[in-house]
C-alpha cells in the first residue's frame, strides 16, 4: 500500500476543478497490449497488461478517501483493455457498491473501447469518473495508420458523444509533425478536433511528434539522422526536436494557436446558446478559473509570434551539439535491447512448446 499519508492532501490541489479539489495518483495496472509507434509506454512497462485485484483498488480508495481526497487521477494508460473488459466493469461495480462513487475519477481510455462497448459509458459515470482522457492523436486516417494506433476518425467521434452524454468531460489529445505527415493532414486534424468541439469535446490538448527515447520512432530517427538535438530537456511534446517537411516554428506556433481557437469557439458557442447540449456541471468551475486566468492566456498569445522564433533558434543551436559517436553509442544500446527482447520471446515459446508436449 503506497504511504499516502505521509504526504499533506493540502499540497495536491486542482484549482481547475474546484477550489477544494484534493487531488491522488492511483495506479492501477501497468503495461500496454498496444503498439503505437510514437508511445513509450509499452518500452518502459512491457506489452503485458497486469493489475491489482479489485479488492486491492478498493482498499487504495478507501484510505485515499479518508485522507480527504475528493479527486483520484487513473494513472493507467489504459484503464480498460478488451480481454479484461469483464474484470473492469466488476471494479467499476465495486466501487459504486462500497460508496466510493462519492470521489471524482479522471481515466485515460481508448476511443474505441467505449465505441465498440457503449454501455460503458454510464457505467463509468454511475462509478464516478468525471473525465475521460483520450488519444484522438490526428484527424487523418493515413497518419493513424502509420502511427499503429489502430483507431478509426468514427470510434472517436462516437466515443465523444456517449461520455458526453453521460456529463463526462471529454479531454482529446492529438499530435502534429510526425515526419509523415503533410500539411493538409495537419489540416484535417485541424479541422476533426473543431468538429468533435461541436459533438462534446470539453478540452484539447496538442502535442508536437517527439520521439521518446524507447518507441519505435526514437530509434528510427537515430537511423534517419534526423534527431536535431538530444537535449532531454526540449523533450517535452511542446517543442519539435526532429527534421520535419516543416519549419520548426511553424509547428510551435500552430501547436498553440490552434488550442487557442479550439476554446474560442467553444466559448463563443457557450455565449450563443449552442452548447446546452452538452452541458456538464463540473465545468462551471473550470470556467471561474479560466477567466481569472485570462490575462495570462491573452499575454501568452499575443508574444507567440516572437516566441515561436525563439524556440526554433534554440533548438537549432543544440543541434550543434548532437555528435555522431554519441548516436552510434544509442544505436548499439538500441541494438541489444531488440536482441535481448527477441532471445526472451524465443525462449518463452520454446518453454510454451515444451509444456504443450
Amino acid at each position: 500500500m503506497p504511504a499516502y499519508d505521509l504526504v499533506d492532501s493540502k499540497t495536491y490541489r486542482a484549482t481547475i476543478l474546484g477550489e477544494n479539489a484534493r487531488i491522488a495518483s492511483v495506479e492501477t495496472s501497468r503495461g500496454c497490449p498496444y503498439n503505437c509507434e510514437f508511445c513509450s509506454a509499452s518500452a518502459m512497462w512491457g506489452h503485458a497488461w497486469r493489475f491489482k485485484s479489485n479488492e486491492r483498488v478498493i482498499e487504495e480508495l478507501g484510505f485515499i478517501k479518508s485522507l480527504g481526497y475528493n479527486w483520484v487521477f487513473f494513472v493507467d494508460d489504459n484503464f480498460v483493455v478488451p480481454f479484461k473488459y469483464e474484470e473492469r466493469l466488476k471494479l467499476l461495480d465495486a466501487i459504486i457498491e462500497n460508496g466510493l462513487n462519492e470521489i471524482n475519477f479522471i481515466i485515460q481510455i481508448r476511443a474505441d473501447i467505449i465505441s465498440k462497448h457503449p454501455e460503458i459509458a454510464k457505467k463509468l459515470a454511475d462509478a464516478g469518473v468525471r473525465v475521460a482522457f483520450m488519444g484522438i492523436e490526428s484527424g487523418s486516417e493515413e497518419v493513424l495508420n502509420s502511427m499503429r494506433k489502430g483507431l478509426r476518425k468514427n470510434d472517436t467521434l462516437r466515443a465523444v458523444q456517449l461520455l458526453s452524454e453521460q456529463g463526462i468531460i471529454t479531454y482529446g489529445g492529438v499530435i502534429i509533425g510526425a515526419p509523415y505527415e503533410s500539411r493538409k493532414d495537419r489540416k484535417a486534424t485541424y479541422k476533426f478536433v473543431q468538429m468533435l468541439g461541436d459533438h462534446g469535446l470539453d478540452a484539447l490538448q496538442i502535442s508536437i511528434y517527439t520521439p521518446l527515447p524507447g518507441s519505435d520512432s526514437f530509434y528510427k530517427a537515430l537511423k534517419e539522422r534526423s534527431l536535431l538535438t538530444l537535449n532531454w530537456g526540449l523533450y517535452d511534446v511542446l517543442r519539435p526536436v526532429i527534421r520535419t517537411k516543416e519549419k520548426l516554428w511553424r509547428l510551435y506556433f500552430e501547436s498553440r494557436e490552434k488550442t487557442y481557437m479550439f476554446y474560442f469557439k467553444k466559448w463563443l458557442h457557450s455565449v450563443m446558446g449552442k452548447a446546452e447540449e452538452y452541458s456538464k456541471p463540473v465545468l462551471s468551475s473550470a470556467k471561474g478559473y479560466v477567466v481569472r486566468r485570462m490575462p495570462h492566456y491573452i499575454k501568452n498569445f499575443l508574444k507567440l509570434p516572437v516566441e515561436s522564433f525563439l524556440v526554433q533558434k534554440r533548438i537549432l543551436n543544440s543541434a550543434k551539439k548532437l555528435d555522431e559517436s554519441t548516436i552510434r553509442i544509442l544505436e548499439e544500446v538500441y541494438t541489444r535491447h531488440v536482441m535481448a527482447y527477441l532471445r526472451m520471446f524465443h525462449e518463452a515459446m520454446n518453454q510454451k512448446r515444451k509444456t504443450k508436449v
